[in-house]
């Protein structure tokens, strides 16, 4: 059993336990509160490191206890999930502005593209901005483009690069494994980008080098008797 009590309280797990469908517990009564600092979820593969992460962004039930929060989380995953014909701005929700804008500028604007825009004109140079800021060496046209014409390493940088750039910024940002795709130089510039968010951050690796990169104030770490969070 895990206890931990920070506040203030972003995600809240209450007496949580998740079981597989071969009856296999991987969680058993765990409590956990996210707060504002930051926390790494290190461990080897095939500890449920991904699966405590789904947990915390409430994209997977448990099987009992409870995920409570209201906080606003972007989560972004080890394996990105895109439709070959789907572009990054498509999953993200700011692919109909982006096409807005372009076709305002070319003096083809349809009767609903102001709406669409909503005062968003410098969203494009924004975008570009934040892929800059981000150091993943990925052009801003990449976000556009269908998923299938990117590599795994460009999808997930142009994903990782819009979660921290938002109009409105998320209090919490989950990662999973997010060095898996990235080359030494790519890791180190997005460690310098992590610097400069200013909400919660949740980091999920088995690279405890790039963990300890983001300062993390506490750190979920694997035990025989199951996750332990460790002040550090």
């Amino acid at each position: 059993m895990t206890d931990v009590n920070r506040l203030p309280v972003l995600v809240s797990l209450q007496h949580l336990s998740f079981q597989f469908a071969d009856g296999e517990t991987l969680l058993d009564d765990l409590n956990l509160c996210i707060d504002h600092t930051p926390t790494g979820i290190v461990g080897r593969n095939g500890r449920g490191k991904s699966i405590l992460a789904r947990l915390i962004a409430g994209r997977l039930a448990p099987t009992s206890g409870s995920r409570e929060g209201s906080a606003s989380v972007v989560y972004v995953p080890q394996t990105l999930v895109i439709e070959p014909g789907d572009s990054i701005a498509h999953v993200t929700g700011i692919a109909q502005a982006l096409a807005a804008l372009e076709r305002m500028a070319q003096g083809a604007g349809r009767a609903d593209d102001l709406e669409l825009i909503d005062d968003r004109w410098d969203l494009a140079e924004r975008l570009r901005t934040a892929l800059d800021v981000a150091g993943l060496q990925l052009d801003a046209s990449r976000v556009t483009q269908p998923a299938g014409r990117l590599s795994g390493g460009e999808r997930l940088k142009a994903a990782m690069a819009i979660a921290l750039w938002r109009e409105t910024p998320a209090q919490l940002l989950l990662l999973d494994e997010p060095t898996n795709h990235l080359d030494l130089e790519s890791i180190v510039a997005f460690e310098q980008a992590l610097k400069g968010f200013t909400g919660a951050m949740v980091v999920v690796s088995h690279d405890e080098g790039f963990v300890q990169a983001i300062e993390p104030t506490h750190t979920l770490v694997w035990q025989s008797t199951g996750w332990r969070l460790v002040a550090v």
